[in-house]
């Protein structure tokens, strides 16, 4: 026998997310209120969908591709889903008024009127109903991908995938013929050294007393965050070996080189 007078109303249930060691208020606004009279919570995917929340609810057996999962970037929690029969689900239960109190809140719906039978559904979905998927080919080595793409790669959330690409160069490119099987070590000698990502300057200090080490000049390297490193030389002839040391020992400068131009820090093994 259908319910009738259903109230519309803000919903909690309490999740006790297995990988994070938290317990999580999921906040359902916009949604159907059934009190005790239903052991079990009901959600509209489209719903979350709507409202940017990725839910991926077709089992892997069905689709290799699915993560089976629900996404919610903007917190970076990922909630796996489980099957009872052939139903996709995943456990929650009545939070404690304590909980209720001091744990987070995600929200899944949006807090505008939702109308499931609304024909705005159909009119954003006709521009998609005759879309052609082809394959593509592109010679250049060079790849680009976004965030969006990166996270249903690697099945990751959005935050996580937009920090691994701010995080990662493509410097250069090296091609395999063979099935990638062991670690390969880059044949580009400069991409082995950090990266600083910063302006470096550089110039030759002199001075009219030899240090203990029978140094009488230096080299001097300074970045435009603030950090100074001094190099004793023998003679400004060393000014190669001392950019070489620093390079080695600390990093490329990707902002570049500034000098005076002075025949040391110009020529020879500079």
């Amino acid at each position: 026998m259908p319910i009738k007078g259903v109230p519309i109303g803000t919903c909690a249930t309490a999740y006790d997310h297995p990988d994070l060691q938290e317990t999580i208020i999921l906040c359902f606004t916009q949604s159907l209120y059934f009190g005790n009279q239903m052991e079990h919570s009901l959600i509209n995917p489209n719903q979350l969908r709507d409202f940017g929340i990725r839910v991926d609810s077709t089992p892997k057996q069905y689709d290799p591709n699915s993560n089976h999962v629900i996404l919610i970037t903007e917190e970076d929690v990922t909630i796996p889903l489980q099957l009872h029969g052939c139903i996709s689900y995943f456990p929650t239960r009545l939070p404690t008024p304590q909980e209720l109190q001091d744990c987070r809140y995600v929200e899944l719906t949006s807090e505008k009127e939702w109308s499931p039978y609304s024909d705005r559904f159909t009119e954003q979905e006709r521009p998609f109903a005759n879309r052609v998927i082809a394959v593509t080919s592109t010679t250049e080595r060079r790849h680009e991908i976004d965030a969006p793409a990166l996270a249903q790669r690697l099945s990751i959330s959005h935050h996580v995938a937009k920090y691994t690409l701010s995080s990662t160069s493509q410097l250069a490119i090296r091609h395999l013929n063979a099935p990638l099987r062991a670690r390969v070590r880059t044949r580009q000698s400069s991409l082995r050294y950090h990266r600083l990502n910063t302006l470096l300057y550089s110039d030759t200090l002199f001075s009219n007393t030899k240090s203990t080490k029978g140094n009488t000049c230096a080299q001097l390297f300074v970045t435009d965050t603030q950090y100074v490193d001094i190099k004793g030389m023998k003679t400004k002839g060393e000014a190669g070996d001392k950019l070489n040391e620093f390079i080695t020992t600390t990093g490329i400068p990707e902002g570049g080189l500034v000098t005076d131009g002075a025949k040391e820090e110009l020529y020879g093994r500079w």
